[in-house]
């Protein structure tokens, strides 16, 4: 039997669903917030330092962004949600 302490970390009761929603709607705020602050410095930096930079910086974060999702990230496509816990449990690269 497992202790309900050890049921808390690792996800394994029902409220891992609540945790799921939850989780998701902070994803769903930060996505917003981090839309609003680029369209919010996006004509300030473009008067500041002109167009070309800022393609180029907005390009390195995408591509830079990319490398650590590929890296440190794993597949989570079909997976459940103990699998996920599983996976995240472990070391952090591939």
């Amino acid at each position: 039997m497992v202790s309900n302490r050890r049921r808390l970390l690792t996800l394994e009761t029902p409220e891992a669903l609540q945790v799921k929603s939850i989780m998701s709607m902070l994803a769903v705020e930060w996505s917003w917030t981090m839309c609003f602050f680029v369209q919010f410095i996006f004509n300030l930096l473009i008067s500041s330092v002109g167009l070309v930079p800022v393609f180029y910086f907005f390009a390195f974060m995408c591509f830079s962004t990319a490398i650590f999702f590929f890296y440190f990230l794993p597949e989570t496509k079909g997976l459940s949600v103990y699998a996920i816990q599983e996976l995240f449990s472990k070391k952090w690269l591939r």
